[in-house]
């Protein structure tokens, strides 16, 4: 079974609304302990982070974490997550195929635009970081474009992760489209690999908004300290880096547990 992710308690303020239940609460709070920073969305050509969905330019450089990339499914109900079946994919998680996931009888699923929508949904979490800020991203699609940008992220990554397993890749944010024959004009994103970057030097972890403390991204590896010089003639001795990441159990799936 994939590595167990440690739920931070977050306060939500859905999860205060007496009108939901405890399943769609603990839904929310699933959903919610996955995010880092700001969330970052792909739309209609612009990439927008946070809450007031700020623009993000697009040619921004930022650092991928691909060695911390989660995927899996997400269930929704009513416009909300429902339940999350996440795994870091590095541990040997891989998602289940929809078949085994229940909720088949399409007449009882939510509609959008006269068409019942599968309330499962592939999902990948991707953390990035602007290297020259410190800020911290969380872009989380399920969209099929979203999907696609980082299944060609990984295909790059991977021959690199056997050569080079402390290095993760500098993206470009950008933006394409094609035309849809139903939709029209349909944007889709691009992470386009421009550098490579060592791991340890970049970091993933924000503040917490009330105590001020540095949260570690669910599945952020520990980095190792500096050691102190043994003496006032010899140098510093260089942090160690950390191994590459390895696959737990064997590799066997299993559910992630908030």
């Amino acid at each position: 079974m994939a590595k167990e992710i440690a739920t931070r308690n977050q306060a939500s303020a859905v999860a205060a609304q007496s009108d939901r239940n405890w399943a769609e609460e603990y839904g929310d709070e699933a959903f919610a302990s996955n995010i880092v920073g700001d969330l970052l969305k792909f739309n209609k050509g612009e990439w927008l982070s946070g809450q007031d969905e700020t623009e993000v330019p697009l040619g921004t450089e930022l650092v991928a974490a691909t060695h911390l990339l989660q995927s899996g499914w997400m269930r929704w109900s009513d416009g909300k997550p429902a339940e999350v079946l996440m795994g870091l994919r590095s541990e040997g998680f891989r998602p289940a195929t929809r078949d085994t996931l229940g909720y088949d009888d399409k007449s009882k699923w939510e509609e959008l635009n006269g068409k019942a929508i599968d309330p499962w949904r592939r999902t990948d979490v991707l953390y990035m970081a602007d290297p020259s800020t410190g800020q911290v991203y969380t872009y989380s699609p399920s969209s099929d474009g979203g999907l696609q940008a980082i299944k060609g992220l990984m295909r790059e990554y991977g021959p690199r992760l056997r050569t080079n397993p402390n290095e993760i890749p500098v993206v470009t944010l950008g933006s394409t489209w094609y035309k849809h024959p139903e939709f029209g004009k349909t944007y889709k994103p691009v992470l386009e690999v421009v550098n490579w970057r060592d791991a340890d030097d970049i970091s993933f972890e924000v503040a917490d908004d009330e105590t001020g403390e540095l949260k570690p991204s669910p599945t952020s590896p520990k980095k190792t300290a500096k050691p102190a010089p043994r003496s006032a003639s010899k140098p510093a001795a260089k942090p160690a880096k950390a191994p590459p990441p390895r696959r737990a159990n064997n590799g066997q799936t299993g559910r992630t547990r908030y």
